[in-house]
């Protein structure tokens, strides 16, 4: 599903000709139809990240970051929205971290009101294959700072449409306060988020796929 999960196959397995990359399907109006549902209230600004509480999506380092841009004077809130078997676990580093400003809002059945209402989405994943979030958040016009994992170059260039961090508390939080501080970066990388997501209309990504069926 991306170009460097392709090469971690091919490094694996051996380098046949058969190998090929094509995208996930997602759905970008049914996304932004759905983001248009009633949000949470929120208060200044908002940072958001979406996915399943576990060990690939790295939310201990975020919370790290957190805490960096905390001991800075920034004024911010960050949203998780997810849930999984370390759930329990993250909301006690949270606490032992006195974390106030993060708010974990567990499993949702849409959670593309909390995208929409945030100021930009952040990634902080060891590894994925296709972040499909950092996709939804394109399609949301969402500024991004992202971990440099398995298929955040597919998605976002070499930052072209989104700002790619070392996977490390310190780098992550220099982007996060960029999004915050920053308003011509957020601007810029909103826009370019909004250009990006029309490489992902599904009719390109099925059209693909169908072309392997004939």
């Amino acid at each position: 599903v991306s170009r460097q999960a392709e090469s971690s196959f091919r490094a694996a397995i051996g380098d046949y000709d058969t190998i090929l990359v094509r995208d996930n399907i997602v759905d970008l109006d049914i996304i932004r139809k759905k983001a248009r549902e009633a949000a949470p209230e929120k208060q200044g600004k908002v940072l958001c990240a979406v996915g399943r509480i576990c060990e690939a999506k790295n939310y201990p380092m975020l919370l790290q970051a957190c805490d960096i841009l905390n001991k800075k004077g920034l004024s911010f809130t960050l949203w998780i929205v997810g849930g999984g078997a370390e759930m329990e676990d993250l909301s006690a580093l949270k606490e032992r971290m006195g974390l106030t400003n993060v708010v974990l809002w567990g499993p949702q059945g849409n959670p593309y009101p909390y995208m929409m209402a945030a100021d930009g989405y952040v990634c902080s994943s060891i590894y994925e294959g296709l972040s499909t979030t950092t996709i939804e958040a394109l399609a949301l016009g969402k500024p991004c700072v992202v971990t440099d994992c398995v298929g955040m170059r597919d998605i976002l260039g070499d930052s072209a449409y989104g700002l790619i961090v070392p996977i490390e508390a310190a780098a992550l939080a220099e982007g996060m306060e960029r999004l915050l501080t920053d308003d011509a970066f957020a601007t810029h990388y909103g826009a370019k988020a909004a250009e990006r997501a029309a490489y992902y209309a599904p009719e390109r990504c099925i059209r693909e796929i169908e072309e392997l069926l004939v």
